[in-house]
């Protein structure tokens, strides 16, 4: 049996009702997927995000992973690592609402 995979199963979505702000541009991948997993941890509020390009497209499998999505909507402001001027249509409708930095 793969418990790495279930081990999320038993434990329950942790909230964080006051988080306005996260950094992650030097976290490892894992934690980028740990933050933005809506089945691990739930955004209440909007939040600013700071993270590397590399890491928030792998985590979301190139902005196409459900399991992330719901907590990017909830992104307001969006820094990036890396200079952006053009979006597909699956990054700008997994943050619908962020307004993107760079």
């Amino acid at each position: 049996m793969n418990h790495k995979k279930n081990d999320y199963l038993q434990w329950s979505i942790i909230k964080y009702p006051r988080l306005i702000e996260i950094d992650l541009i030097k976290a490892h991948d894992d934690y980028v997927d740990e933050f933005l997993n809506n089945k691990k941890n739930f955004f209440i509020n909007s939040v600013h995000l700071r993270v590397r390009y590399n890491s928030l497209e792998n985590t979301t499998d190139k902005f196409k992973r459900d399991a992330t999505r719901m907590n990017c909507s909830k992104i307001i402001t969006l820094r990036l690592s890396k200079d952006m001027e053009n979006f597909d249509e699956n990054f700008k409708q997994y943050f619908p609402h962020a307004q993107i930095c760079s």
